[in-house]
């Protein structure tokens, strides 16, 4: 992936760190499935400089918030990509649990932990209403073995993120019985 490598010498050069987050982390770690987009994770104190890069490397910004940059590719072969912009404390957790981790280019990249990305997808469920999509990565993460979802943790997880009938729900994907609350 191209603008992964490209990006990787970013914080050598210009101290802006990211992580690798959804279907690409979750590729990473996980069986393959289809992604139309890289995503990674920022400081939120440093979206005009990441802006700046991007923009500076071809890509052109489609939309901007408080949360995220989302840029095109300068040519079709090239990825979209999105940077989910984060205060420093939750860019800290990222980062701290991130693995580098070989993701098919020249650079190995720091890929968010299975932990927070279903925490991510768990947060997405709650404010699509319900994904298919989402539901499908977080049972897919937790087949991994990382995450024990019968324990008080993954409980507590998802009612931090998302509410009970989804904690619920997941556990009955697993096949697993649901820990009391």
């Amino acid at each position: 992936m191209k603008i992964l490598d490209r990006i990787s010498e970013l914080p050598r050069t210009r101290g802006l760190g990211f992580v690798l987050i959804g279907g690409h982390a979750i590729n990473a770690m996980a069986e393959r499935r289809h992604t139309r987009d890289i995503d990674i994770a920022a400081r939120a104190a440093r979206a005009d400089e990441w802006r700046e890069v991007l923009l500076s490397m071809g890509y052109k910004l489609l939309h901007e918030s408080d949360a995220f940059l989302q840029f095109a590719p300068p040519t079709l072969g090239e990825w979209p990509l999105d940077v989910m912009l984060v205060n420093e404390s939750t860019f800290a957790k990222l980062d701290a649990d991130a693995a580098p981790t070989d993701v098919g280019g020249e650079y190995h990249v720091k890929v968010a932990s299975a932990r927070h990305l279903v925490a991510m997808k768990l947060h997405a469920l709650k404010q699509s209403g319900g994904r298919l999509k989402d539901m499908a990565d977080i049972v897919m993460l937790i087949g991994g073995g990382e995450i024990d979802v019968a324990g008080p943790d993954f409980r507590a997880m998802c009612l931090k993120h998302a509410d009970e009938g989804v904690y619920e729900e997941i556990v009955k994907h697993c096949g697993r019985e649901a820990s009391g609350g």
